[in-house]
């Protein structure tokens, strides 16, 4: 009795194990089956892992035309603004009119093409950093900035004798002086929402309360 009693009890161990293995033998089974499939369309994942996941599931927190405006000449303006001894900013402004969506009125003092390129990226450098933060779509960056992309490469070809690789590394330096001053970035875009446009006097005082740093 105590025997058969015995060997149910290994029949029933035995017959859970087996279910077990059946089960994560299925389980793995299906996984394979989807990875092989998602794998044969390897176009669409490759399209699909351009885009920052996790912008594609905050799109709510994606800023409007006139937000991306006023980041994008803040861009220009904090980089005219870090070179006082080549530019002199006026005033900058997001009244959009029939040409643009925005301005930034900047006078040359001393001209100079390698600041002159970090100007022209500006607006550009501005709206990766919206797009890195995902406030904008990532296919939307510079997609309005065509004219400041050809002043670019008028200047890079005035002193780089790689004006294709140079124009990647000057976007990249532009974006990371304007990191480097993100408050002072924050400051003007958040003003341009409010008065829409900026005056020189507006621009000192945000400079007074987030002083510019270049970088080392």
């Amino acid at each position: 009795m105590n025997k058969t009693n015995d060997y149910q009890k290994l029949d029933n161990k035995l017959s859970n194990q087996l279910i077990h293995i059946w089960l994560w033998g299925l389980i793995g089974i299906n996984v394979l089956f989807i990875t092989v499939i998602y794998l044969g369309n390897h176009t669409k994942i490759k399209n699909f892992l351009k885009y920052d996941l996790w912008g594609y599931f905050l799109k709510e927190k994606q800023l409007e035309e006139e937000e991306i405006t006023s980041y994008h000449e803040a861009g220009h303006t904090l980089i005219a603004l870090l070179y006082p001894e080549n530019f002199q900013v006026p005033y900058v402004t997001i009244k959009r009119t029939q040409r643009t969506l925005g301005h930034t009125s900047c006078k040359v003092l001393k001209s100079d093409p390698k600041t002159e390129t970090l100007l022209n990226f500006g607006g550009t450098a501005a709206e990766n950093i919206l797009a890195k933060n995902h406030q904008m779509k990532r296919l939307q960056v510079g997609k309005g900035s065509g004219y400041d992309h050809n002043s670019a490469k008028h200047n890079l070809n005035k002193f780089s004798p790689y004006p294709q690789k140079d124009f990647n590394d000057f976007l990249q330096k532009t974006e990371h002086l304007l990191q480097n001053n993100k408050d002072a970035l924050d400051e003007i875009a958040r003003k341009l929402l409010i008065k829409k446009t900026l005056s020189q006097k507006d621009l000192d005082e945000i400079t007074k309360k987030y002083p510019l740093k270049k970088l080392q």
